[in-house]
């Protein structure tokens, strides 16, 4: 084990995993004649398909873009509401907001997911013209939400959920849309596999799948030689095959980098029991695609400012702990639109003390035992 008080070099929080085989790919599409809108693109989406045991898969530019396309395609808008979770990166509440919906938060249980008997409270205590016509439902860090529950909420309160799963490609069933809409991923390059950017949906509704596929390209249906109608207003939401080949040559991998990271994350549960800390839920760890390994401090009251002290003791490791997330009615965007500062009591609790570890398939043991050791000789100074 390293014993200098700083690695040698900086560990980040996450990074991507490319090797020559996956070099060698995208380097057989750019040899071959279609750069973007080719073969490869389908074979990859088939590809998807088969992995996540669903009927379709559409590859778009960007996991905020698959959001987008997702209400689109819902026809959420103007005069509409849509609902999610605050704690997850802003592009699940934006993805609200790009359609001129309106937009509020639910708040978490203990699985740090949005909590579906809070949401049921909220449901009942909403008047009718302020309740969702869409919920997205975010796996944080990896941990699959309490999905049938949901279903049986949006069946009673006739809402549409779109699952947002770019923690959680790789966890059992999210993918398969038993019970959503559609789900989408991200494969940006600290998530558990990557395109270099780029986003992923998957759907059973094949009506759903050609609208999408529609607004992925401008909203045109193209005809049979020259000829195109634009049908609707979309957008250039497009996966080149580069990319597409990427992410085809990852897939292959991903059950390994998902097993790698359990590893990893295991090793995470059995060094730090003893510390002062609130763990990622043991009922729900073997469900986990391993995203994210997230401890909260139980210092009390002034966790925010120990986070911070966490924080910078572990920077100046040279260790890339991260905080995920600031919640979202946080952000000065959604301060502006009205929601108030201290709005959702678990999430707030959650957010006062939480720090990321990093966790990648690429973390070394000895990397691995520094960030261990590093916790505890803080922790001893407190």
């Amino acid at each position: 084990m390293n014993t200098k008080s700083q690695f040698p070099y900086f560990i980040p929080y996450s990074r991507q995993s490319i090797d020559e085989h996956d070099i060698a790919q995208m380097n057989a599409v750019m040899r071959a004649d279609y750069l973007t809108q080719g073969p490869q693109i389908q074979a990859t989406e088939h590809q998807f398909a088969h992995y996540c045991a669903v009927e379709h898969a559409l590859l778009c530019s960007s996991g905020t873009a698959a959001l987008h396309l997702c209400c689109m395609a819902l026809e959420l808008g103007p005069g509409d509401w849509g609902w999610t979770t605050a704690l997850s990166f802003a592009a699940s509440a934006n993805a609200i907001r790009y359609t001129g919906a309106d937009v509020d938060f639910v708040d978490i249980n203990d699985c740090r997911n949005m909590c579906p008997r809070l949401l049921k409270d909220k449901l009942i205590n909403t008047p009718l013209n302020k309740r969702p016509k869409v919920v997205i439902v975010v796996h944080f860090a990896g941990y699959p939400c309490d999905m049938p529950a949901f279903a049986k909420l949006a069946n009673e309160f006739n809402f549409k959920i779109i699952e947002d799963g770019a923690h959680a490609l790789g966890a059992p069933e999210v993918g398969q849309c038993k019970y959503s809409a559609c789900t989408i991923f991200s494969l940006h390059p600290v998530k558990s596999m990557t395109a270099g950017e780029g986003g992923v949906i998957t759907t059973n509704d094949s009506q759903l799948m050609q609208t999408m596929t529609s607004l992925r390209t401008h909203g045109i249906n193209k005809q049979p030689g020259w000829y195109y109608e634009q049908i609707s207003l979309g957008m250039n939401y497009r996966m080149t095959d580069i990319q597409a080949a990427l992410a085809s040559s990852q897939l292959e991998k991903l059950d390994y980098f998902i097993s790698e990271r359990c590893k990893r994350a295991q090793v995470y549960e059995e060094q730090l029991a003893d510390l002062p800390i609130i763990r990622p839920n043991a009922d729900q760890f073997s469900r986990s695609a391993h995203h994210l390994y997230v401890i909260q401090l139980q210092f009390g009251v002034n966790n925010f400012e120990l986070r911070q002290t966490l924080y910078d003791a572990l920077h100046s490791a040279n260790i890339g702990a991260n905080v995920h997330y600031i919640p979202i009615y946080k952000h000065p965007y959604y301060q502006n639109y009205g929601l108030c500062t201290n709005y959702l009591a678990n999430t707030e609790n959650y957010y006062a003390g939480c720090i990321s570890l990093p966790l990648h398939q690429q973390l070394k043991t000895n990397e691995q035992d520094f960030i261990i050791k590093t916790l505890h000789h803080w922790f001893a100074q407190q």
